[in-house]
């Protein structure tokens, strides 16, 4: 999973969590009825600065030995226009759950040519 934060109103500073794990359910006539549940290993983080990697795996920021791990859990799904939805849930993170919307936006989906299994892209911005 990648994500970009602003850096001090400068630029965008971005980086990775790996080892993401959950579960998309979608049906294509009802989409209001998906759900998503993912959880996030806080430890994964990866950016291109290993000291800024060490400082976002501490105690200051995501307390990773504390707090191992992220998650969201969609509660609401609204299509907002063609391949658009805001989904909104719950995040935990730190030790403490609270409402988020992501404003998500259909990638595309089809057979993977690698591993060959059915796959679906998406793109969420966190309001």
């Amino acid at each position: 999973m990648l994500f970009s934060v602003s850096h001090m109103g400068f630029s965008l500073y971005s980086g990775r969590f790996s080892g993401v794990t959950g579960t998309l359910a979608i049906d294509p006539r009802q989409p209001a009825a998906s759900r998503l549940d993912v959880t996030i290993p806080v430890a994964s983080v990866s950016t291109t600065s290993e000291k800024l990697d060490g400082e976002l795996k501490g105690a200051q920021w995501l307390d990773a030995d504390r707090y191992p791990q992220m998650r969201f859990r969609s509660t609401r799904v609204a299509l907002s226009g063609p391949g658009q939805a805001d989904v909104t849930g719950e995040l935990t993170l730190h030790g403490v759950t609270r409402p988020v919307t992501l404003r998500v936006r259909f990638v595309g989906a089809g057979v993977n040519p690698i591993d060959h299994a059915y796959t679906t892209g998406f793109q969420a911005t966190a309001c």
